[in-house]
């Protein structure tokens, strides 16, 4: 046989565990289940009316604002039908927020709503009932939002509702859209802006007063320009000065006195007149040039008209000196001059330097100039960027505030996004708040029932109740598996009786006799113990053992689990094969059992069994002997392992081909392990239902020390589920 450790399976459920559940319990499940409807029946008859009125919503977009509105573009559309549920379970919970029911009980009134319901104005208690009764369904692929309000009273649901949905909108828009932001708020930092607007204006445009500009970029293109024109005309001075002094230097004067109309002094102050007249000329166009381009508080128009007040300040003091000056240059410009004058080219030449000199001023005046514009104008950028900041930042909240009080102007609830699709209906009576505690009641009682069967069944009962436990748990070979005599009034008649029979003698000593005989005409289970017996000869055959006589105990892990029985038909089975004789020998009368008499002569003994001469009175049916392991009579203490340890030579040298021995069941003080060593094969009968799971294992390892080869029968089987759902074989 196998001694390995028994591994317990884990524990799991299938079709056939839940068929054997459902059937073997079948009586608690259904009273669970009847109690659950009685509860629910009467929670349907007794139960307070409630009455419902309903309402929808529909949600079109969400316009998420993280501040006030208009102030950025942190403002955000989204859509049901893309944010998907989250947007959809905001609204849920606003509906259904606590802040909301406290609004509805105290614009509706606590007294009110808590009329009927024991009276009270607790608002806490009001708001606690319509936020107990309402509820919010959104139907599956939509954005409308159902929402119901179940009352007691007939009269509230339907307002109760109303104030709710109003009380929605105005939470919805202040969750959203940063509502609850007063105009004062916008209008004051509007205001602020723009005085800091104004400011920032004023500092740059006594910045560009002060450096004479209208605009940087253009005043620094026109430094620029009026720096290469000023070059220009130093380059061409500077070549003409050079020019006249190598002709001067090359030629030698053949100066001829004139025809007297002019000194050379006077010559040299009408030249000198003449070249102020005509830079007096250019300054001026020059100006007219810059004033239209540029304010007269510019710097280079300034400095043109510094240039002319000192040219026109010159020409004053040479007229102041000389009267005819204007007549004499005009005179002299209409004479006839020489072709080479070294007086006159000498004057010339004084002139380019003069005009030299006032081009290489006016060029160092126009740098510093533009160098001053230079330094001045990251300044002015900065106060430029500040007032595009501050611009913006006035626009911005100036939009925010035309938005807040068009907001204003709407009103209370006219919220864009959100229409009320469906407004709150009449009240009716609503029945799903009687039905579903009608159901929870039934349902609770029928899933009681289960529970209670399934913590039965894997948990307080811990018998072996199913052939198959056998060898999953025992890992022991099944010969064979009972059904119950006594579940039904089909099997009825035990194969072996034990019945009192008074005889004159019997009660003259004061004991009983005891006939074991079988009734195997009647008796139902006559078929398993033939099935038995073909198994048992069947391992015999597959071990090849063909000695005679071969011992067979019949033994089992409990009490009453139906050894004697099983024994008695296993030898009378095995004796009906005519192949030779065989004796049942029963071992369990040292616990005060009474004299057993057969035929009304005293029981045989194991000893006299033995014997040809002496074992007649045990033959009970043709081939079948019974007889007690000792002699009865006797008052010795019982000392069955030593005597038949000594016996057993006589046994195996008799003429029996079997010897069937009723063994008491297995435990620490019985004889059954002792003797279990000597049989060729030890049948240990379970109970079905009784024997428990690890008796049966303490009984299996106390076997197995003894080394003794051990099969189950597995008795009182009861096979509750019907055949048709679950065949067993």
């Amino acid at each position: 046989m196998n001694h390995s450790p028994n591994s317990q399976p884990a524990m799991s459920l299938n079709l056939a565990d839940a068929y054997y559940v459902l059937f073997r319990h079948k009586w608690k499940i259904t009273g669970f289940a009847a109690a659950g409807a009685l509860i629910a029946l009467i929670i349907f008859v007794t139960g307070t009316p409630v009455f419902r009125s309903e309402a929808k919503v529909l949600i079109r977009y969400v316009l998420e604002s993280k501040s006030v509105p208009g102030l950025g573009d942190d403002a955000q559309l989204t859509s049901p039908g893309k944010g998907g549920d989250n947007i959809i379970n905001s609204e849920v919970e606003i509906l259904t927020s606590w802040d909301l029911a406290l609004q509805v009980a105290d614009a509706v009134g606590p007294e009110k709503i808590l009329a009927n319901q024991g009276g009270g104005t607790d608002r806490y208690r009001a708001a606690g009932m319509i936020r107990g009764g309402l509820t919010v369904e959104v139907p599956k692929k939509s954005n409308i939002l159902k929402v119901t309000l179940a009352f007691p009273d007939r009269e509230l649901p339907q307002p109760l509702l109303s104030k709710l949905i109003e009380a929605y909108l105005n939470k919805h828009a202040q969750v959203h859209l940063a509502a609850g932001i007063h105009d004062e708020f916008l209008s004051k930092h509007t205001d602020q802006l723009r005085s800091r607007l104004g400011t920032t204006e004023d500092e740059i445009r006594k910045l560009k007063t002060r450096l004479g500009v209208i605009s940087l970029e253009d005043s620094k293109r026109a430094f620029s320009e009026e720096i290469a024109r000023i070059r220009q005309d130093l380059f061409s001075a500077q070549f003409e000065l050079a020019e006249r002094q190598a002709t001067l230097k090359g030629l030698e004067p053949a100066a001829t006195p004139g025809d007297g109309v002019q000194s050379a002094a006077q010559r040299e102050r009408v030249n000198t007149y003449k070249s102020l007249t005509s830079l007096l000329t250019n300054v001026r166009n020059q100006e007219s040039q810059l004033l239209a381009r540029f304010t007269e508080e510019h710097p280079l128009v300034a400095s043109a008209r510094r240039q002319i007040t000192e040219t026109e300040k010159q020409i004053a003091r040479l007229e102041a000196e000389n009267p005819n000056l204007a007549l004499l240059g005009a005179q002299t410009s209409g004479s006839p001059q020489s072709q080479f004058d070294p007086v006159t080219e000498a004057r010339r030449l004084t002139a380019l330097s003069a005009r030299i000199n006032s081009l290489t001023n006016r060029l160092e005046q126009i740098r510093l100039e533009a160098s001053g514009l230079e330094d001045a104008a990251p300044a002015i950028r900065q106060l430029e960027r500040k007032r595009e900041i501050e611009e913006a930042n006035y626009r911005r909240y100036s939009t925010a505030l035309d938005q807040a009080r068009v907001d204003d102007a709407m009103g209370p609830g006219k919220v864009s996004n959100v229409s009320i699709v469906q407004a709150p209906a009449p009240p009716g009576r609503d029945m799903a708040l009687v039905l579903k505690p009608a159901g929870i009641a039934l349902a609770v009682g029928l899933l009681g029932g289960i529970a209670l069967a399934l913590l039965i069944e894997f948990f307080l009962d811990q018998s072996l109740r199913r052939p198959f436990e056998v060898e999953t748990r025992l890992q022991l070979p099944l010969f064979l598996s009972i059904p119950s005599v006594s579940s039904n009034g089909h099997f009825r008649m035990p194969f072996l009786k034990k019945k009192a029979v008074p005889t004159a003698d019997a009660a003259s000593a004061g004991v009983t006799e005891t006939s074991l005989t079988p009734n195997g005409s009647t008796d139902r289970l006559r078929p398993y113990f033939d099935a038995l017996r073909d198994r048992l000869i069947m391992e015999f055959q597959i071990k090849n053992m063909t000695h005679k006589p071969k011992l067979v105990a019949v033994t089992s892990s409990g009490k009453g689990a139906g050894v004697s029985t099983i024994a008695g038909g296993l030898a009378s089975a095995l004796s009906e094969t005519g192949d030779g004789n065989v004796l049942l020998v029963d071992m369990n009368l040292d616990q005060g059992a009474a004299q057993p008499y057969h035929r009304g002569k005293p029981a045989c003994s194991l000893s006299e069994a033995l014997e040809h001469e002496k074992r007649d009175s045990a033959l009970v049916q043709e081939n079948l002997y019974v007889v007690l392991a000792r002699d009865a009579r006797s008052t010795k203490p019982n000392v069955l392992p030593k005597q038949l340890t000594n016996i057993v030579p006589k046994l195996k040298a008799s003429d029996y081909d079997y010897i069937i021995f009723d063994m008491p069941a297995v435990s620490q003080t019985s004889v059954t392990p002792k003797l279990a060593g000597l049989m060729d094969m030890v049948l240990m009968v379970v109970e079905s239902e009784k024997a428990h799971r690890d008796g049966a294992e303490r009984a299996k390892r106390l076997l197995a020390e003894a080394e003794a080869s051990v099969a189950v029968v597995f008795n009182k089987h009861r096979p509750y589920v019907p055949p048709k759902l679950l065949p067993e074989f």
